[in-house]
């Protein structure tokens, strides 16, 4: 359980408080507030510093290129300059107090060159006399939705270990979570803070008629059940892998950064190379067997795969699934790099919490197309399968049949790719909710009904077939594509799908788009339920048009129904289930029994009116972004994999 308090007002001014006869931490220097017939009102000057937003990190920091705002104009804002003006007003009046909570930015100030010790003794001065508090302590205030609670753990880990180095006193340590910020609040989130030791957390976003409820009803504080088993601790944090060891002293290879991860554009600087290692980590408990796939970018005579001992790893040379009218185009080619036509494929074995090294040989070939595994042929039913399932596809290239192998149990299953048309009034000024625009901020579909893509383009079929596994490529649009996978030895169906850059002139011109990604198991009897996972840890029921907490309206009858989906959402009746295992957080929801749905990709083109100015309308070379990821791998056009399961 978790004491949480509603901020209804948040003042953000350095105020006169009653003065404070004790010398001590904050939180043992509050006003006596006894007397039971007067209001008291606690107003907290606080920090609240993005570190980025409109501007990057740096800049906020030192206030470098001015924001222009409707209301205030041209302004500089640069949180040096905050804390070194918050600390002048402490010392001007000691009966002031202020709470700070971005331990990121405070780091900077620490950490600057011009820096004196007088400052900082300053600043430790009003910790201990009780002046000037931390809150949240982590690195930042940490989105709660989209957010692992691996990350969440570490970026707490760094922001509090930060306060007690750089401080190290008693004081030091924050009591309360502050997430003023972040839309919406997780449960995890707040299950996390009291296995850390926090008293209590403050946030100042929720559902409008959630808030309206509790402030009728004076529910603004409440204790919060945070877990089904608060009791249950986190596993023991794992040490990190030294690059180096110990009695090695020869220089590390290169490494290969992506710095373009989150367009999942990540190219690999081995086109030229012929020798290099491939490090594949395990971080599971469990011994993990797993298909790598390292992009080639010629063809080669002779391809060698070897383990840390020297032993052959046996290995394929395949096609790369490129959709051709997609990397046809030369935007679509990442500047200075070329597009990989092959991958090389083999099968690792990793202990659990280990890590193993194989090692490439490449020799080029002068004779085109030799060592590459064939393309197989597609039938007017397409099969594939592997020890424990067997999919069926019908004619016009969808998937039709889930067969389970082990129980010989047959599912009807579909999957499909479909769009909403997003709201969107070029002369729209998002006031009141029949003009609020879909953007940034917002997802707002102008239809309810999604439209399939394959309605408007035919769905072509390829597939491949190697000792490792079996595949189906699909491409539904030049802007769509997906390969549906059976690796040996795995009781789940990968699925890894390309979108994007999604046109301008598509159904509508520039009509906003919100691509989703449908699974359907029509036999499941689902009764408008369905479950979500919390930060990948606690599963989280949800009820289709309905809130446990306040009267539910029908307002936005599917964005309302959206969830956080980190890792996992599922589907089930008594007797089976679909679950779908995501590699990336996304948005997700089941609006009928037995389906699952993800917004997988959005281009909208009107501002939301909710802060950033502009419509998510993000640009790259001259055009829109592609989305997907591909685990491990290095191409430019990439993928993301989700995992189904329709039996638990």
């Amino acid at each position: 359980m978790i004491w949480v308090q509603r901020a209804l007002f948040i003042v953000i001014f350095i105020i006169k408080l009653i003065n404070l006869s004790r010398s001590d931490c904050t939180w043992n220097n509050c006003p006596d507030s006894s007397d039971q017939e007067t209001i008291y009102v606690h107003i907290v000057p606080h920090t609240h510093d993005d570190m980025g937003w409109k501007k990057t990190a740096d800049d906020y920091y030192t206030g470098a290129h001015p924001l222009e705002t409707l209301i205030a104009g041209v302004i500089y804002p640069g949180v040096q300059y905050v804390i070194n003006t918050v600390l002048d007003e402490l010392e001007q009046d000691p009966s002031r107090r202020f709470s700070y909570c971005e331990t990121g930015f405070l780091t900077r100030w620490l950490e600057d060159a011009s820096r004196t010790s007088v400052e900082i003794n300053k600043l430790k001065s009003f910790i201990e006399n009780g002046q000037l508090e931390f809150i949240g302590g982590g690195w930042v205030q940490p989105d709660e939705a989209a957010t692992h609670y691996v990350d969440l753990i570490d970026q707490y880990t760094l922001g509090l270990r930060k306060l007690q180095s750089a401080l190290g006193m008693d004081c030091t340590t924050p009591k309360v979570a502050w997430q003023i910020d972040p839309f919406g609040h997780s449960r995890e989130h707040a299950n996390l803070a009291v296995m850390m030791g926090y008293e209590g957390l403050f946030f100042a976003r929720e559902h409008y008629l959630e808030h309206t409820m509790r402030l009728q009803e004076k529910k603004l504080e409440f204790m919060w059940d945070t877990s089904d088993d608060s009791k249950v601790a986190l596993n023991s944090a794992i040490k990190k892998l030294s690059q180096i060891g110990r009695d090695n002293a020869a220089d590390f290879p290169k490494q290969q950064v992506c710095r373009a991860i989150n367009e999942t554009d990540c190219y690999a600087e081995i086109g030229t190379a012929t020798k290099f290692a491939i490090s594949v980590y395990n971080s599971h408990i469990q011994q993990q067997q797993s298909l790598v796939r390292i992009p080639l970018y010629k063809n080669f005579s002779s391809v060698q795969v070897l383990d840390s001992e020297g032993n052959a790893v046996p290995s394929h040379v395949i096609k790369t699934h490129n959709n051709t009218a997609l990397t046809g185009d030369p935007q679509i080619i990442n500047k200075g790099s070329t597009q990989a036509s092959l991958e090389l494929n083999f099968l690792s074995d990793v202990d659990p919490l280990g890590f193993r090294t194989y090692f490439v040989n490449l020799e080029e070939n002068t004779k085109s197309g030799e060592n590459i595994q064939p393309d197989g042929p597609v039938q007017s039913e397409t099969i594939i399968q592997n020890e424990y399932i067997m999919l069926h596809f019908d004619a016009s290239g969808r998937l039709q049949i889930y067969h389970d192998l082990e129980t010989n149990t047959m599912y009807n299953m579909t999957q499909d790719f479909l769009y909403y048309l997003g709201y969107g009034n070029v002369g729209g000024n998002n006031t009141g909710d029949l003009d609020q625009n879909s953007g940034a901020y917002v997802m707002r579909p102008a239809a309810q009904e999604a439209i399939s893509i394959a309605q408007q383009f035919n769905i072509s079929m390829e597939i491949v077939n190697t000792s490792f596994s079996m595949e189906v490529r699909q491409h539904f649009s030049n802007w769509a594509s997906q390969t549906i996978r059976l690796v040996k030895g795995k009781r789940y169906a990968e699925f890894e799908w390309t979108v994007g850059p999604i046109p301008d002139i598509f159904y509508e011109p520039f009509s906003s788009k919100e691509i989703i990604t449908r699974y359907s198991v029509p036999s499941i009897i689902s009764n408008n339920t369905f479950y979500t996972d919390a930060n990948g840890r606690q599963l989280i029921k949800r009820v289709k048009n309905f809130a446990p907490d306040y009267t539910y309206a029908d307002t936005e009858p599917v964005s309302a129904n959206y969830y956080p989906v980190n890792s996992r959402i599922i589907v089930s009746d008594n007797q089976q289930a679909l679950v779908v295992l995501t590699d990336r957080s996304e948005g997700g929801t089941s609006l009928e029994d037995g389906t699952v749905e993800l917004l997988v990709h959005r281009r909208t083109y009107f501002d939301d009116g909710f802060g950033v100015g502009e419509p998510l309308n993000e640009m790259r070379d001259g055009r829109g972004l592609v989305s997907g990821q591909q685990d491990g791998e290095s191409f430019y056009l990439s993928e993301i994999r989700s995992w189904v399961l329709p039996s638990m």
